[in-house]
């Protein structure tokens, strides 16, 4: 058994809705996108009154991974 080690970037989104639940999203993704188009995505559904509150977060995380060799 060998393990390797990978990053992943994975891209995470939290919102408040008007009802006061939480929507989550985790996405993997090839590079992070630009903050400030996701500031202005998240701002257009603040105003649109969307959404209440929102926290956007990317970056790389660690993962290992089990490789099978042959028997």
């Amino acid at each position: 058994m060998d393990l390797m080690a990978l990053s992943k970037f994975l891209f995470v989104v939290i919102i408040t809705l008007p009802n006061g639940s939480y929507d989550t999203s985790v996405t993997e993704v090839i590079e992070c996108p630009p903050y400030e188009i996701v500031h202005q995505m998240m701002n257009y559904k603040l105003e649109a009154k969307e959404i209440t509150s929102w926290y956007a977060d990317c970056s790389t995380y660690p993962f290992i991974e089990i490789k099978k060799t042959p028997a």
